[in-house]
């Protein structure tokens, strides 16, 4: 039995999972590890279902000396590869270079993952509950969601691992409703001050009440004028512009009103803790260790890539071609908004041979100019600034 292939829905619940391939996948991660014993052979891997009144049907798996939902319960070096394969994994599509557009398509978007097998949710059972400390807490249903006033917007999101050169960083049009405009309708009290979003999957992450109520805090049900594709977060999904890509809770099922703050699924596993987005810049083209040759120049280089101020915009981006000595600024050919990244552009005709040091550096929409070195943990966003290495014969 190398497939599997689960369908139930619960009656308490609103969940339709579909595990299809799972063993395929699990041996993959099992190869990757390079442990032979974790196979994930039929007898050491057991599915476990719960029915639950939130989210329907939950899904687990344990392997020998491996449960994802609990701990690791062995010192195992392959045993913690498996582990952090399985919780916090991507599917190796990084948007940069050349393709690059305003508006990625969803097929090319980025996509990060706790989960080994996705939920995939039946619409017609998915519902929304709003709870906690409010005075009218309520539930709804798809349909009503999609009655209420809509909005659409750009937000770029970005993952917290994004690296300086790296393409874990897309941008999309989101429409769904006001975050706000549900919280209003269930009245939070004069004590509350957390927001936590809870998906069908069992994760969870907070955010400030203050954020929650600002108006480009979003329930989004679209992406890019179609329903949300399964992997962002079918039927709904949270948008924080601003905040890395953790906060961006998909397949919604419950949101809940608190007075304390609670770690998110990957908050407890060391990152954080700041997840508010820093000034990000990337040269896209040319390439890092590309070669011109001067004699076969028809003329200037176009050198283009990406600036993003998290909720703050961009205004401005500059090219330096000597390592940061002198800089000069780039042409903000799309500017997305002060929710999305912009992309820039300038030409470059080198004056002679040698190897040159191209580097590039943004200011966002209130002044502040991105950081030349790292100055925070990694585990919040790297800052610092990206730059390649170009080769220029005669």
């Amino acid at each position: 039995m190398d497939n599997l292939d689960l369908r139930r829905a619960s009656d308490r619940g609103h969940c339709d999972f579909v595990v299809a391939g799972a063993w395929h996948q699990l041996h993959r991660i099992a190869d990757r590890c390079r442990a032979s014993r974790y196979t994930c052979e039929l007898r050491a891997v057991r599915f476990r279902f719960r029915a639950n009144a939130r989210s329907g049907l939950s899904i687990s798996r344990t392997t020998k000396g491996w449960n994802r939902r609990s701990r690791i319960h062995s010192h195992d070096r392959a045993t913690r590869k498996l582990y952090r394969a399985a919780t916090f994994s991507y599917d190796g599509l990084q948007y940069k270079g050349r393709i690059v557009q305003p508006i990625t398509p969803n097929d090319q978007f980025y996509c990060v993952t706790k989960n080994v097998v996705d939920p995939r949710v039946n619409v017609q059972l998915w519902h929304l509950e709003i709870d906690g400390l409010v005075e009218n807490p309520r539930v709804y249903r798809f349909d009503d969601l999609k009655m209420r006033n809509s909005v659409e917007q750009q937000t770029t999101l970005m993952c917290i691992s994004n690296g300086l050169d790296a393409g874990l960083i897309s941008n999309a049009v989101w429409k769904g409703v006001t975050l706000r405009d549900l919280l209003e309708s269930v009245v939070p009290l004069s004590q509350a001050a957390r927001v936590r979003f809870w998906g069908v999957d069992n994760y969870t992450d907070t955010i400030p009440l203050e954020k929650a109520m600002e108006p480009t805090t979003l329930v989004a049900y679209e992406m890019n004028g179609v329903p949300l594709p399964h992997r962002h977060g079918y039927p709904a999904r949270i948008i924080v512009p601003g905040y890395f890509g953790e906060k961006h809770v998909k397949w919604l099922t419950r949101i809940e009103v608190s007075r304390e703050n609670a770690k998110g699924f990957y908050e407890t596993q060391g990152w954080g803790p700041d997840f508010i987005t820093p000034i990000r810049s990337r040269i896209d083209a040319p390439d890092h260790e590309s070669w011109f040759s001067l004699g076969k120049l028809s003329g200037p280089i176009e050198v283009k890539g990406i600036a993003y101020g998290g909720d703050r915009g961009i205004s401005r981006a500059e090219l330096s071609f000597d390592n940061g000595k002198s800089w000069r600024d780039a042409e903000i050919y799309y500017s997305g908004g002060d929710l999305a990244w912009s992309l820039w552009k300038t030409e470059w005709l080198p004056s002679a041979a040698g190897d040159y040091i191209l580097v590039v550096r943004a200011t966002d929409g209130e002044g502040d100019v991105q950081e030349w070195e790292a100055d925070r943990s990694p585990f919040s966003g790297v800052t610092g600034f990206h730059k390649i290495l170009v080769h220029v014969t005669a």
